[in-house]
């Protein structure tokens, strides 16, 4: 490793550096041999790269020297590896989620801006949901976008973003660092799946909607593991603990049956997979209330009681003590729970009281998350029109932040007066408690969908 004032250099699989006045992460130049050691040398402005590959043998395009100036202009984007940092528990400060970027980056005044969906490595783990899962994505190189008057309107960040997301939710509160929740949980990707109404059978699923997914029924499995229980112990009640992925309020009514098996077989992406298993004779029904907070997990997501659904499988010829539990949910209406993205995911718990069980016993209600202080925040709005064929007066749609609508009828092209120039809108004083809610809305005479960029977030606090 070499190191300047404000640059670390490295070998990275190719010639990598770490930007120590930005500290936006870690980047590379690929495309020319670095050799096998640091070549990547600081000398009063130029980053030179004298060739010491002479008996190297990795095929990289180029061997040659290099002389490297610094041209801020230039694209370039890299990924950020703040270790335990990144994923440290505590409420956002200072954060930018730049839709559609191909990296991570920092802008002048130091918010890190982060790439959603993350493509290019490692970030930390910020929260972000968009509910529309068929939104689309697109980029431009950032040269070909101009930039607004002063610092705010970053051309990098306009030159990327989603079109139609419908509402974005943004956690303020990371709780990463969080106990894990009782039950047992879901133990990999092939124990949580969805079945849409032609059989098709889906695993790592970034939800699970339980119910209608876009109006269509599906059947949605549920496999728990290493179930610590014989036919002869005596269960007092079982249920099942969701977390809230996405909010909902229609109406919802759910059917809970388990897999008549002693051994059910983890779940496979092929045809019918989920509704062709053999049910149980007993059924529990659930009217799950509406679920208004992203992330909770307390009474309103857990399950009815389901022992009457336990014993019957416990009674199943074969059954014994450390095997695994099949539930099988439809139904009507919808509920989007977390699926299995890891073990510290949030995806469903079976949770089992025993009636030896003395010890303090666990309070539904208890599990809700206490109500958030009011934090106050900055929200900055990156637009852009990425489509030069739009004109004035055919992409309209409103803005509403925290429920509230801040802007009528946007319309980027007639504000910016031309295609790929960067608009920044900034709101202060923003009222949050947990989450940072926006929704776009098209409106009524608009021909084309809603896009963003970006959102910058400043605690005002």
């Amino acid at each position: 490793m070499i190191a300047s004032e404000n640059l670390l250099t490295f070998r990275s699989g190719a010639a990598g550096f770490y930007d120590l006045q930005s500290q936006s992460g870690t980047g590379n130049f690929g495309g020319f041999k670095s050799s096998c050691t640091s070549n990547l040398v600081v000398a009063n402005g130029v980053l030179n790269a004298p060739d010491y590959t002479r008996t190297c043998s990795c095929s990289y395009q180029n061997q040659t020297s290099l002389a490297l100036i610094h041209m801020p202009e230039i694209e370039f984007w890299t990924t950020s590896q703040l270790g335990s940092d990144a994923k440290s528990a505590g409420i956002v400060k200072q954060a930018g989620i730049n839709f559609g970027a191909p990296g991570d980056r920092s802008s002048e005044n130091g918010t890190l801006w982060l790439d959603y969906p993350s493509v290019g490595g490692r970030s930390p783990d910020l929260k972000v949901t968009v509910s529309n899962k068929k939104h689309e994505l697109f980029r431009h190189h950032a040269l070909k976008v101009q930039s607004s008057s002063g610092s705010d309107g970053m051309n990098w960040v306009a030159a990327s973003g989603i079109i139609n997301p419908q509402k974005i939710t943004i956690a303020i509160q990371q709780e990463t660092n969080a106990p894990p929740l009782p039950g047992i949980p879901i133990a990999g990707v092939e124990d949580d799946a969805e079945e849409d109404s032609k059989g098709q059978v889906k695993l790592h699923s970034s939800d699970l909607e339980l119910g209608l997914d876009a109006g269509d029924p599906q059947v949605v499995g549920l496999r728990f593991s290493e179930i610590p229980l014989s036919a002869s112990d005596q269960l007092e009640s079982a249920w099942i603990q969701f977390t809230v992925d996405e909010t909902g309020k229609s109406s919802s009514q759910l059917k809970i049956e388990a897999e008549a098996s002693a051994n059910p077989k983890p779940f496979v992406e092929s045809k019918r997979n989920l509704s062709s298993r053999k049910r149980t004779k007993t059924n529990i029904t659930w009217s799950p209330p509406a679920w208004t907070k992203v992330d909770a997990h307390g009474a309103g997501q857990a399950t009815p009681d389901l022992k009457k659904l336990l014993q019957e499988v416990l009674s199943q010829p074969g059954w014994s003590k450390g095997g695994s539990v099949c539930f099988l949910i439809t139904g009507t209406g919808t509920r989007i729970a977390r699926s299995y993205k890891g073990a510290s995911s949030g995806s469903a718990r079976l949770v089992l009281k025993m009636k030896a069980d003395t010890s303090e016993q666990i309070d539904l209600e208890s599990k809700q998350s206490p109500a958030a202080d009011t934090k106050h925040y900055t929200v900055k709005l990156t637009f852009t029109e990425p489509d030069e064929k739009v004109a004035a007066g055919q992409r309209l749609f409103h803005i509403n932040l925290q429920g509230k609508q801040v802007q009528n009828s946007l319309d980027i092209r007639k504000q910016t007066d031309r295609a790929m120039q960067s608009l920044v809108l900034q709101f202060d004083e923003v009222a949050v408690q947990d989450r940072i809610e926006l929704e776009l809305v098209p409106a009524d005479n608009s021909r084309y969908l809603p896009v963003i960029s970006g959102i910058e977030l400043i605690n005002e606090n």
